[in-house]
């Protein structure tokens, strides 16, 4: 933990950075659940920071990726929010998804209410690619002015970790900066965490 502390110390003495650090929020009244999770619509205009996750531009993003210093998450939905316990146990994209090399593709864990099984997909998820360490790195993204990652970037630091960075920029904002995008495919619901 105490090293976890001096690699963000370090980072944020780097003249490259200005990792925005949690801190309060204005939430619009009425757009959030008793549980602090955004409810939809999802794809809106997103606050410039998250309360609970450090706030990264593109060229921090890209520079955590390249140091190796966090495991990319996308949470883009592959199917509107399903109604309770309509949940099919695998994930079918509607259409295809490009996003950042090396990234996971954890589907539909960014809802403000989770399915028991998205839900402990998730858990399980986090676990296995963290190999069971909560301070491991942990950067959230989707697309721009979408609140799935900052649902999924909240929901991972209520389960303990403690390097959690949300990307608000997503995909977006990383083809935008020219940088390149890969095919995607999502981590499968039937079996997580035991392939």
């Amino acid at each position: 933990m105490r090293s976890a502390a001096f690699a963000v110390l370090a980072l944020l003495a780097s003249p490259a950075f200005a990792l925005t650090p949690p801190g309060e929020v204005a939430l619009e009244p009425g757009t959030m659940s008793a549980e602090g999770y955004r409810l939809p619509p999802y794809r809106a205009a997103t606050p410039e920071r998250h309360p609970e996750a450090w706030t990264v531009s593109v060229e921090e993003a890209r520079a955590l990726l390249e140091r190796r210093e966090v495991i990319a998450l996308d949470v883009m939905a592959t199917v509107a929010r399903p109604p309770s316990g309509e949940l099919k146990a695998a994930f079918i994209p509607s259409q295809s998804r490009r996003h950042l090399p090396g990234s996971v593709w954890l589907p539909n864990v960014g809802f403000d209410r989770l399915a028991p099984e998205i839900e402990a997909y998730f858990r399980t998820e986090l676990e296995r690619l963290a190999e069971g360490r909560k301070d491991r790195g942990l950067l959230f993204y989707c697309i721009a002015d979408c609140w799935a990652s900052w649902n999924a970037a909240r929901r991972a630091v209520r389960l303990g970790y403690t390097r959690v960075y949300w990307y608000p920029g997503g995909t977006e904002g990383w083809s935008a900066a020219g940088l390149p995008l890969v095919e995607a495919v999502p981590v499968p619901l039937e079996g997580a965490g035991g392939r």
